[in-house]
């Protein structure tokens, strides 16, 4: 076995075994599902008793204010031991689907109501007496909840229970809960209704698939821009300007060399919102006319925060050409996604897509490049959910634009290269009307989905090679950044701010292996994301 190939093994066995560490971390980390937060208690009011028993809950209150556990042996409002009556008001979050079960213990009268259903009616005159309701909620959602309660004399008793599905007995609703007004779900719109639950899932997905379309587009342009770089550095080599040491990439252009290795490459990144196991692979050939054909794409399995899994792979074949200083390419795509919802709703979406653009990467001067992408595409969904007890199916189509700006440079100093890119990205998925069946609606408007982000990001890269390493060429990247994003779905949001990443990355030149660490964080809002990545590529 040659020393080089022992070094890759056992790079590669290294490397193996730091995925293996970060995916337990990912397991035993990304958060689970998360929803929007209440206020962490119930709005309680006493009033006093003017029937018998008092059922208007009118006049002047004699106390109110938060409560986040009802168990209350003597209430005595204001020195008040009997005729008085009680409402408790609010927001009850459901964390699993199934079927809750609540118990009241009161002396008098008492009724509950959650998501304006009747649980427990117990309004009568009694001794301390335990009752008992169920009704079934669904994972995700705050329900509206209503506890009256009224002691005309005696003894005083009041205490509210739950016992949620595959719970072992009753406990007291955690504050984390509970909340005086509805919450509004991960900063969207109420979700009162069951069409306002799918129109959202819905939406929310296409945001996810947008995303990830402009994320994907965004990285072929970056490749086109450094296959570009190449080509010029290529061309300046060929008429003899520079006597540099040999270029390998400048080889793998020569035409006499039509096919290019296969290269690899993979990764691991976790967020506070999000974990992703991703990659991609490229591939090239080129032809005796100057024109290259391209094979490339991208995969990955994420988990976002609310529990939603999402499976997608896209593939692109793409030709394009170097005529003067302009990098002109066409491609067309083909995207397959698997959704496992968990959000407000549980279920599966799955879906394809196809699509077809234009790119271009023109040099404005040797230091200064821009370019710009156009697509559009479409694409059919399967939706197979449930919401409460109802199943709904549905299927509907989708249609997509998306386009993208990106204006870059790079200027060497002594210690380090700068290299500023200023990139606007814009997409808008139409998905109207959704025909479902299950469902008290028989057409749900999903509306559009419409995104933009525009970003300033100068990457600061400092060479770090040694004379003893196992890599030829290792750099530093000190990116800063200022982002404003913003969408609109089932509500409208805009966002500004910016963010940090260090970024290590070490590579040979004989192509066997690259990796590299980044470490960022970036606040938009004052919501803020840290994101831990590594990624490994290799030739083949």
């Amino acid at each position: 076995m040659s020393n080089a190939y022992a070094r890759k093994l056992n790079d590669v066995a290294k490397f193996s075994l730091l995925q293996a560490i970060l995916i337990t971390v990912l397991l035993v980390s990304t958060p689970g599902k998360v929803d929007a937060q209440g206020s962490g208690g119930l709005f309680l009011t006493t009033y006093p008793s003017t029937t018998r028993p008092n059922t208007n809950f009118s006049g002047t209150p004699l106390t109110a204010g938060t409560v986040t556990t009802i168990d209350q042996i003597n209430l005595d409002p204001t020195g008040r031991r009997d005729f008085y009556s009680v409402r408790a008001t609010g927001f009850i979050l459901a964390e699993t689907t199934g079927t809750y079960t609540f118990e009241t213990l009161s002396d008098d009268g008492v009724r509950l109501f959650v998501d304006e259903t009747t649980v427990i009616d117990n309004y009568g005159l009694h001794a301390p007496t335990i009752n008992i309701g169920t009704i079934t909620l669904t994972a995700g959602t705050w329900y509206p909840i209503r506890l009256d309660h009224y002691e005309w004399g005696g003894g005083q008793r009041l205490r509210l229970r739950w016992q949620p599905p595959g719970a072992a007995g009753f406990v007291y609703p955690p504050s984390s809960v509970l909340s005086e007004s509805e919450p509004i779900l991960a900063g969207g719109p109420p979700l009162n209704t069951q069409d306002d639950r799918i129109a959202f899932t819905i939406t929310d997905d296409a945001r996810r698939t947008l995303e990830a379309e402009m994320a994907s587009n965004q990285r072929a342009n970056r490749d086109a821009r450094a296959r570009h770089a190449t080509a010029f550095r290529c061309r300046t080599r060929q008429d003899g300007e520079t006597r540099a040491a040999p270029d390998a990439n400048c080889d793998e252009l020569r035409f006499g060399k039509q096919f290019q290795p296969l290269r690899l490459n993979g990764g691991l990144t976790a967020s506070s919102q999000s974990a992703k196991l991703a990659g991609d692979f490229f591939g090239a050939t080129n032809a005796p006319d100057g024109r290259r054909h391209i094979y490339f794409g991208d995969f990955n399995i994420s988990r976002f925060e609310g529990g939603d899994v999402s499976a997608v792979f896209s593939g692109r074949y793409a030709r394009e050409r170097l005529t003067g200083d302009r990098l002109f390419g066409s491609f067309l795509a083909l995207s397959l996604t698997q959704s496992n919802l968990r959000n407000v709703v549980d279920g599966n979406r799955t879906g394809y897509g196809l699509s077809a653009g234009v790119y271009l990467v023109d040099q404005f001067s040797e230091t200064l490049t821009w370019d710009g992408y156009i697509s559009v595409g479409v694409g059919q969904n399967n939706l197979d959910i449930q919401d409460g007890g109802d199943e709904i199916e549905g299927d509907y189509s989708t249609t997509s634009v998306l386009a993208g700006f990106a204006l870059s440079g790079t200027r060497s100093y002594d210690s380090f290269d700068l290299r500023p890119e200023l990139n606007l990205s814009l997409g808008r998925t139409n998905i109207g009307d959704v025909q479902v069946t299950g469902d008290s609606s028989a057409i749900v408007d999903a509306g559009e989905v419409t995104l933009a982000r525009l970003s300033f990001r100068p990457d600061f890269v400092f060479n770090l090679n040694t004379a003893r390493s196992r890599f030829d060429t290792k750099e530093l990247w000190i990116t800063p950044s200022l982002t404003c994003a913003y969408q609109e779905t089932t509500f409208s949001d805009t966002d500004c701010g910016g963010g940090l990443a260090f970024e290590w990355s070490g590579s040979r030149d004989d192509g066997l292996l690259d990796v590299s660490f980044r470490l960022a964080r970036e606040v938009l809002g004052g919501d803020a994301r840290d994101t831990l990545s590594v990624r490994l590529e290799s030739a083949f």
